[in-house]
């Protein structure tokens, strides 16, 4: 008798697990194969913002080479890396 209660009440943990599991599983698969929107129009609005045609990483370059031109000539002006590249990328953003 006591094999026979266990052996139901196993079954109905397993079935009850079951059917908790499986809309889980399926919500799982479904968010792997959805993909995220490309948000183009922020591109096009960074671009568009951004007059000298240059990336982020093109005027971050030139203000280094600047810097390190002007910091071995003497001509920092008491400013620090951050001021210095602040007033730089705005000035080659055009703003």
């Amino acid at each position: 008798m006591l094999k026979h209660t266990l052996a139901i009440a196993f079954s109905a943990a397993f079935g009850a697990a079951i059917i908790v599991a499986a809309p889980a599983q399926h919500a799982r698969a479904e968010m792997a194969t959805t993909k995220p929107k490309k948000d183009s129009a922020k591109k096009e609005t960074k671009a568009a913002e951004d007059k000298s045609g240059m990336t982020g990483a093109e005027r971050r370059k030139k203000c280094s080479a600047e810097w390190k031109d002007a910091k071995a000539a003497g001509k920092t002006a008491g400013q620090k890396w951050p001021q210095f590249y602040s007033a730089c990328n705005t000035r080659l953003k055009g703003g």
